[in-house]
């Protein structure tokens, strides 16, 4: 299944990369850079090196987000800086990245806001730029995962599809993509992962009887079960999707058409029954 990778989690792996029989996309780890430090620890020049290492060595890497600035209320109590501030710096970056690389940039412009008429505002800022987002193959979207349970984030999504942008959502999980899937032309979520770690003995889904390696006591970073959210996922949706594939640890969807455009699996629910057995995890 195609795969979004954070950064923070390649830079850890010493020596030798392995290599990717999936596409997969690369998240930069921003929203915990942010929201935990209040700035980037990492330079624009060394992230730039280590995507090309990755994308050489790795290979099979469809595109890079950049560096970008979420605008959610963590993010910016911990920069101290404003909506209009975080959206100068993700131009900034973006720029700044796309100059260091050359041609045939991997790194995707992203979009951030706390409202309808900030995510408009950032579209337009890029334009004073030169940038015209219209003509992009795909734009991020990012700071909209706390929105999923308001009307803010279909105000969000239907204004920036009204303009013709084709869109990567950053961090949309379930009920977003239940409701909003068709706007999107991909999207990422950990959501299984943190359902997993916290709570697991309340969800119950078909997962085949199995063991976790190195003695991990729950599914969080569990591909069975990763698999099993996803079947889950894709069958609540009101009409398959024909354009994307979502929800694993993250999904790119051009070229996996075929995944998605057969009948949902079917799943099985077993009220009742834990999706595993502590004593055997």
């Amino acid at each position: 299944m195609p795969l979004c990778v954070a950064y923070p989690r390649l830079a850890t792996i010493k020596g030798e990369l392995p290599r990717a029989v999936v596409p997969w996309i690369l998240d930069s780890g921003g929203f915990n850079q942010v929201t935990q430090r209040g700035e980037y620890t990492v330079t624009a020049i060394d992230y730039v090196r280590a995507v090309r290492r990755y994308a050489d060595e790795i290979g099979n890497l469809r595109w890079a987000a950049c560096q970008d600035w979420m605008c959610e209320p963590p993010a910016l109590a911990r920069s101290g800086r404003s909506v209009n501030g975080h959206q100068h710096l993700s131009i900034d970056n973006y720029i700044t990245l796309r100059g260091q690389w050359g041609p045939d940039s991997p790194f995707v412009p992203p979009l951030q806001g706390d409202s309808r008429d900030a995510f408009l505002r950032h579209v337009d800022m890029y334009a004073r730029r030169g940038i015209d987002l219209t003509g992009a193959p795909l734009v991020s979207v990012g700071s909209v995962c706390r929105m999923q349970s308001t009307p803010e984030i279909g105000r969000v999504l239907g204004a920036l599809a009204g303009l013709g942008l084709r869109m990567h959502g950053f961090g949309v999980k379930t009920l977003g993509l239940r409701r909003f899937w068709p706007l999107l032309f991909s999207a990422d979520s950990q959501a299984w992962s943190k359902n997993a770690r916290e709570n697991a003995d309340d969800i119950y889904i078909d997962v085949p009887e199995h063991t976790h390696p190195r003695g991990g006591k729950t599914c969080s970073s569990c591909p069975v079960y990763a698999l099993a959210w996803r079947k889950r996922m894709l069958a609540s949706l009101p009409v398959a999707p024909s354009h994307t594939v979502m929800e694993l640890p993250g999904i790119y969807g051009e070229g996996l058409s075929a995944l998605t455009r057969a009948e949902p699996p079917r799943v099985r629910y077993r009220p009742g029954i834990p999706i595993y057995d502590r004593r055997r995890s």
